[in-house]
This record gives structure tokens, sequence and C-alpha cells, in this order.
């Protein structure tokens, strides 16, 4: 199986199934799902290959034009995530920011000084607990290890569990349950267990 990702910022995600993300025979469903995905994305192109089934979807695509008509090259891939797997872990360097208020939720934010972000791994629906109902993995203020897990990112009915990746206090909670998060974007901020003797 192959994925990968364009966006503007030319971006590119490639998988494949030794990285534990398999997928059986693809539904109707399943396409739509992907589609729907694609429309709520600032994603450019996708092109997806399962076996002998193929498809590639780019919104810069022009009507009227084949393929070969458009001088729109599709990326290879370069660059494997190595974090692409069932059990993610998030060990993000923390970037700049002047406060939690300035950091957006792309892939271009940063963190503010002092904090950890926690990024999502993959484009996917983000879940704050194992199921609807169950209580949350985390909150904030809640104290946090490596393998404490944070919260699950779905794509095509796959659930990835993602961990902290660091040891501290859950400072703020960036996403929101069921929302589609991008890959790279920000879905928490931890304060390191080193700072918080400080403050």
């Amino acid at each position: 199986m192959t994925i990968w990702f364009c966006t503007r910022h030319v971006f590119r995600a490639y998988i494949q199934h030794e990285f534990k993300v398999i997928i059986m025979d693809l539904t109707q469903e399943d396409v739509l799902q992907i589609l729907r995905i694609m429309d709520e994305s600032e994603y450019e192109q996708l092109h997806l290959e399962v076996g002998e089934f193929k498809l590639v979807v780019d919104k810069r695509s022009v009507p009227g034009l084949s393929q070969g008509e458009q001088d729109v090259p599709v990326p290879a891939p370069t660059d494997v995530p190595k974090t692409l797997e069932k059990e993610v872990r998030s060990d993000s360097p923390a970037g700049k920011a002047d406060s939690i208020e300035d950091v957006g939720m792309t892939d271009e934010a940063y963190a503010p000084e002092g904090l950890i972000p926690v990024r999502s791994p993959m484009l996917g629906t983000f879940y704050i607990s194992p199921k609807p109902g169950d209580p949350a993995f985390v909150e904030e203020g809640q104290v946090v290890d490596e393998n404490t897990p944070v919260c699950i990112i779905e794509v095509m009915k796959l659930f990835s569990t993602i961990h902290a990746g660091v040891k501290g206090r859950i400072s703020k909670i960036c996403a929101s349950d069921s929302q589609m998060v991008e890959y790279g974007q920000i879905l928490f901020l931890i304060e390191p267990q080193a700072n918080q003797g400080e403050g």
C-alpha cells in the first residue's frame, strides 16, 4: 500500500505496510470517507494504492484536462516518517511563541517556550476518549509520563493510540473531540517535569 499527500506547503507523507498500517479491501463507504477527509483538509493531492486499486485526488485539477495535459507533477515520496505506526510516540521539540493563545493548530505552529507540543503524526479524526461516553484519556492539569495514552487518531477505521512521549503536566488540550486534525497539528501542550519545580 502506498499513500502520499501534497499541500501548498509541499508536505509529503509516505506510508507502507511495514509501518503496520494495513488496509484490507476498500468499500465504497471507505472511498467516500477518504474523499470527505480530503474535502475537509488543506491537502491538495492524494495518491492511494491498495493492491490493484488506485485512487488519485487532485483539488487543483482543471476540469476538461486529462492528467497528462496538466502541468502538475505528483511528488515522489522522500523521507519516511518513523512515527507512523500502530502505537505512536510524539517527541517533537518545542519551538517558541509569545503565549498559548498565539499557538495555531497547523504544522507551522510553534509551542510557547517551556512547553512541549504533542503533534498529530497523521491526518485523521481526534478522539480524547477510548469510546463515546468514556472518561477522557487525559485532562488539563493531569500529570503524564512518556507512556501515557493521551488520545486516539482514527483513519479509515484504523485507530492509533498517541502517547505523551514526555513526563510532565498537560498544560493545554488544543484539539476538540471528533475534530479532523492534520499531520503536524498540535494536539496537546505539556509542561515538562523539569519545568514544574521552577514555578
